[in-house]
């Protein structure tokens, strides 16, 4: 869920260090194609979006790249195929538009690393995920292979930022299950009355990236699901909230 956006700067920082290039651009682990500086600390612009249970966090980039952690024959594939992308797509989707995003309610996937996920909950302890890796199907086989290898590499079960990632998630977890965390409501308050709207195509709620905007929305959708009895009573819940949180 793009809601906690925040971890990436932190939890991720030994996985960027050693992956990365050099601030000169020398040392690409990854191939010379390969994107020195992971993207929070080159993009113009950072944004959550929250609606209707769907949520996204990405970040504005100026230039067509894949994040620090994918080979280089991939970025060089995203800055070879730009033009393309952006006579079919506009400018802003073309960028790819770095980030992660959710439809809700378990469907997944992260830009720039070429990775979707569905979430299927197997009770309150478990969670099965079916991962997949998405490439453009006119790249060559080398292209399609760098793919892959970027996404085991980063997110398979043995990947660098996987074992992060699992680490926070197991940990949450048991945290949770104390008498202290079930009998404390959770606080999702990070960004609330910052949410606007933009005039600039990107749809929806939006919020700075650092915010749980996304997270309030999704939680709101599945409580008007849980308490309604029709898809008319729903979407006016929905409508309301939105109403509510625009104020």
């Amino acid at each position: 869920m793009p809601a906690t956006n925040i971890h990436a700067l932190f939890s991720h920082a030994s996985a960027v260090q050693v992956l990365g290039a050099k601030d000169d651009g020398s040392d690409k682990r990854l191939g010379d194609g390969q994107t020195a500086r992971p993207v929070w600390e080159t993009a113009k612009d950072a944004l959550q979006f929250g609606q209707d249970g769907h949520g996204s966090g990405f970040f504005f980039t100026e230039q067509p790249d894949a994040n620090v952690w994918v080979d280089g024959e991939v970025s060089s594939y995203y800055r070879e195929t730009y033009a393309e992308a952006e006579q079919r797509l506009g400018k802003v989707r073309a960028l790819r538009l770095a980030g992660h995003n959710n439809i809700f309610p378990t469907l997944s996937w992260l830009n720039g690393t070429a990775t979707l996920r569905v979430w299927h909950p197997r009770g309150p302890d478990q969670v099965e995920v079916w991962a997949f890796c998405l490439t453009d199907k006119a790249a060559s086989d080398e292209v399609k292979a760098a793919f892959e290898n970027s996404a085991t590499r980063a997110f398979g079960p043995a990947g660098f930022l996987e074992q992060d990632d699992s680490e926070n998630w197991c940990e949450i977890q048991k945290l949770l299950k104390g008498h202290r965390a079930r009998n404390t409501s959770l606080c999702l308050e990070m960004g609330l009355g910052q949410e606007k709207r933009r005039d600039d195509g990107i749809p929806g709620i939006t919020n700075y990236i650092f915010s749980e905007t996304a997270a309030r929305g999704m939680y709101q959708r599945w409580a008007d699901l849980l308490s309604s009895e029709s898809w008319q009573e729903i979407n006016a819940k929905t409508a309301a909230y939105q109403q509510e949180v625009m104020k």
